[in-house]
């Protein structure tokens, strides 16, 4: 289940195959790759009464399996009510291109701190009585290679060897100096901005306001004051939480009643509950608030206003009449 629903959250789409053997039992379900399938349609728009599911081929198109409505479990989040698929209901649809901006943006960061953080050195040779232009820089060349080495990994054996690099980002300057200018070796500091992340981490930001997940939860919140802001994040996560399980639950519910009904059960007439795990401790606290607060009231109403107990507990309480008989009647009951 787990694997499912991190697919969905990914994809917005999860087919499963129910694997059924001769004893009429499901054994398996087999995942079947989103974008192979389609949904096939009427004129009306309703599922194809025989096969409404099709995997076709990627390369081709060509149509290589249908399937009955039973034996395809169809895992999916809406936002659209028209939509046949859940690709747009994702979490992550929202931000794919934020994620590819954010992924460029931090390989040029890596980039720049290995090419321009480094210190260099200029290195100010006499070249006084050599002839300019080519002689020049070829007693250049000479005072380079004699003063500076690169270790290089040869690409052909795989070991360090010292050999010659041609002038990159990080290498050192040499440059010829004539009558009047001493030799010297300057330092040219690396680029002082290699800090200023802040364009990094707008992207960043809009990339955890899509996955709806707190900054908290994961260690990149770094203003203490908005850890206080937790408690109201945690609710707004939860709430992101149960409507995948909501698509979890109904995607269950198809396959429990499909098993239900092969062992000879009305899927119709059985009442039965799914539950998955409460996501939110806070969340869930806050029900019970409610229902605390209720009772409250409706001690209030019964004491003080005299107002009839089937009254409270069918319209503040919310009990189905079957519950409200029961109560009732236990509470009328000596021995109860």
């Amino acid at each position: 289940l787990w694997s499912i629903a991190r697919s969905l959250a990914k994809y917005g789409d999860v087919f499963e195959e129910v694997v059924v053997h001769d004893d009429m039992e499901v054994h398996r379900l087999k995942p079947l790759k989103p974008e192979t399938m389609s949904i096939v349609l009427d004129e009306w728009g309703r599922y194809d009464s025989e096969y409404p599911y099709e995997q076709r081929s990627q390369d081709s198109g060509s149509r290589v399996a249908r399937f009955r409505d039973w034996q395809v479990i169809h895992f999916r989040l809406r936002r659209e009510r028209e939509s046949e698929y859940g690709v747009n209901g994702s979490i992550l649809y929202s931000i794919r291109k934020v994620y590819k901006q954010l992924a460029m943006m931090e390989d040029g960061m890596v980039i720049a701190r290995l090419t321009r953080a480094p210190q260099r050195y200029a290195y100010m040779v006499d070249v006084d009585g050599i002839d300019p232009g080519g002689p020049t820089l070829e007693y250049l060349q000479e005072v380079k290679e004699t003063m500076k080495k690169r270790r290089m990994i040869d690409p052909r054996t795989g070991r360090m060897d010292l050999e010659y690099n041609p002038l990159s980002m990080e290498e050192d300057l040499f440059i010829g100096t004539r009558q009047g200018s001493n030799a010297d070796v300057k330092v040219l500091q690396g680029a002082s901005n290699l800090s200023a992340i802040k364009d990094v981490e707008y992207f960043q930001n809009k990339i955890f306001s899509g996955i709806k997940v707190p900054k908290a939860y994961l260690g990149f919140e770094r203003d203490v004051n908005a850890k206080a802001t937790l408690t109201q994040q945690d609710v707004q996560f939860a709430r992101s939480v149960r409507r995948i399980q909501v698509a979890l639950v109904e995607g269950l519910r198809k396959l429990f009643d499909f098993v239900l009904s092969v062992r000879g059960y009305t899927a119709s007439e059985i009442e039965y509950s799914i539950t998955l795990p409460v996501t939110s401790m806070v969340d869930e606290l806050r029900k019970w608030q409610v229902e605390n607060t209720k009772l409250k009231v409706a001690t209030t109403l019964r004491k003080e206003l005299n107002v009839s107990l089937h009254w409270i507990l069918r319209h503040l309480l919310e009990f189905t009449e079957e519950d409200i008989e029961e109560i009732i009647a236990t509470l009328e009951d000596e021995d109860s």
